[in-house]
């Protein structure tokens, strides 16, 4: 069993090594102390994060770059040099950083290039005078982190895949209206907004028939928040949902803002949030309360 163990142990520590891509580090402009630092840092901060494996500047790397065309001409090269380079020196990425001096500051600029494309797959900059390593140490800390985070890929696929999830959510909001009810986390609420006497609402919970579900039931306090908090969260991200109506969003604004009180199966449940414990023969047959039912979602 143990022997089992290690064999999985190295076999997700070989699969984890293969997801890093390599990387490597070039740094222009002309400033040769600044420039050693950024790039010591930048590999450095690359071989930390995990998601990458780092080789150093090689000389040869940067020979080859200087025997590029474009860098003769203009003391440049473009990215896609950069990218078959790359690839010549066997790394997925290449890790470009340019330090200039701008208005008696250093400006300091970075992307990550993506040598199969040539595309930009994340960028970094800051300015600083600096005047002392720690303010030297403090920018490559700030140009590493931007860079070593999220590349432009990974956020737009979780971009895409909120947008994915925000659609759904409006899917089901519409449907929920058009059954009578909302789901709200692990609950169904009825969305329409009633107002009943304290004895009526048991009444009302067992003959309810919406969605073709007859197992409605009134909230206790922690269900009834759920709900108002789902609604609320709902409500003041509207602009999400634009194929909800305005009367339906107001639907929603009541249950988390339209009566003074609520009623639960044991408390009146003030607007402000707190309780008041009571007992049926407290309540008066006049006395009138918002009515929310819920049922577990399933």
């Amino acid at each position: 069993m143990k022997k089992l163990l290690l064999i999985l142990l190295s076999a997700l520590s070989l699969t984890a090594f293969a997801q890093q891509k390599k990387v490597a580090v070039y740094v222009t402009g002309q400033q040769t102390g600044i420039n050693k630092v950024l790039g010591d840092q930048l590999v450095s901060a690359f071989a930390k994060s995990g998601k990458y494996i780092a080789i150093e500047r090689t000389a040869s790397f940067l020979a080859e770059l200087n025997k590029e065309q474009s860098y003769q001409r203009t003391g440049a090269v473009g990215d896609n040099e950069i990218a078959r380079l790359g690839e010549q020196f066997g790394v997925q990425l290449v890790c470009v950083a340019d330090v200039s001096d701008v208005f008696g500051e250093k400006y300091v600029s970075a992307r990550l290039i993506d040598v199969e494309s040539a595309e930009v797959v994340n960028t970094a900059n800051t300015s600083s005078q600096m005047h002392s390593m720690t303010e030297l140490l403090s920018v490559t800390d700030k140009i590493t982190k931007e860079l070593t985070s999220k590349t432009v890929y990974e956020r737009a696929a979780e971009a895409a895949a909120f947008k994915k999830a925000e659609e759904d959510k409006e899917k089901m909001l519409l449907e929920g209206f058009a059954n009578g009810y909302i789901k709200c986390g692990n609950l169904y609420a009825i969305i329409s907004y009633s107002q009943v006497t304290g004895g009526q609402r048991y009444d009302i919970a067992s003959s309810c028939r919406v969605g073709g579900y007859d197992d409605w039931r009134i909230p206790n306090v922690s269900e009834l928040n759920v709900v108002k908090q789902v609604c609320r969260n709902l409500y003041y991200n509207k602009e999400n949902y634009p194929k909800i109506s305005t009367g339906q969003m107001e639907q929603l604004k009541k249950i988390f803002d339209g009566d003074s009180f609520w009623v639960t199966n044991s408390y009146i449940i003030r607007k402000n949030g707190s309780s008041i414990s009571y007992s049926d023969s407290s309540i008066s047959a006049k006395d009138t309360f918002g009515l929310i039912l819920v049922r577990d979602a399933k």
